[in-house]
């Protein structure tokens, strides 16, 4: 069965024992006429060494037997190709641009941006990174003093549903990824007047929202909105 972007970037991040060392992080910019830009990435910094291992036992078993193993194949390769995946999904979306791959090797950071030029292709953006998610769902609405996001639909709760198994392997999962945090950034060219979700933070400028998630630690949340929240904007 072929796996959603995101359930194949989980995937691939399960594989190492300390993947809750890992990052992630949306970063949206959003401007008063609708348009912005949307940022995912991945902060695998916390376990390089590990990774790299894998490079180096890659070469260690080639050098024992040079006639039958394989060559050596970046680890991190899967993420790019899922991330050149969805950049060819994207370019065919009226209102998206300038698709960017995050590809840092030196510090394992790894992700995507683009531009939008409202909600609606932004929207639409990310139903592309869920084949799964129903086209009837809305992730971001608004207007011109109101910003929405649902939790329907959103990576955490994709994420969560993911683990919510009961089979050896999605307990397994759990454990990895206990203390994973999702991290969402709301950047404004005006003030933030509130933000619906309790674990929504302001910053002194009235200009940044941060909204931090634990998926598989509900008690390190305030309510049960998960990423969902609905900030108002001030007229200036």
């Amino acid at each position: 069965m072929k796996k959603t972007l995101i359930i194949g970037l989980f995937a691939f991040v399960s594989m190492f024992l300390f993947s809750g060392c890992i990052d992630f992080l949306e970063d949206i910019t959003y401007h008063r006429d609708g348009s912005g830009t949307y940022k995912f990435t991945m902060d695998m910094g916390a376990i390089k060494s590990m990774i790299d291992g894998l490079g180096d036992l890659g070469d260690k078993d080639k050098d024992e037997d040079d006639s039958t193993s394989p060559d050596k194949k970046d680890p991190t390769s899967d993420i790019n190709e899922k991330f050149d995946e969805l950049k060819t999904k994207l370019q065919v979306i009226e209102g998206i641009s300038h698709f960017e791959s995050i590809n840092d090797t030196a510090n394992y950071v790894f992700g995507f941006s683009f531009d939008f030029k409202n909600l609606a292709a932004l929207d639409k953006a990310l139903h592309k990174q869920n084949d799964k998610l129903a086209t009837s769902t809305v992730l971001f609405s608004g207007k011109k003093r109101l910003l929405s996001r649902s939790n329907k639909g959103s990576l955490a709760e994709s994420f969560q549903k993911e683990m919510m198994g009961d089979d050896e392997d999605s307990e397994m999962a759990k454990a990895m990824f206990e203390d994973m945090k999702m991290r969402t950034v709301y950047h404004f060219d005006r003030k933030v007047k509130s933000s619906s979700n309790p674990n929504s933070l302001i910053s002194a400028d009235y200009k940044t929202v941060t909204l931090d998630y634990y998926p598989l630690k509900p008690e390190m949340n305030k309510g049960n909105m998960g990423v969902g929240t609905t900030i108002k904007l001030k007229w200036r």
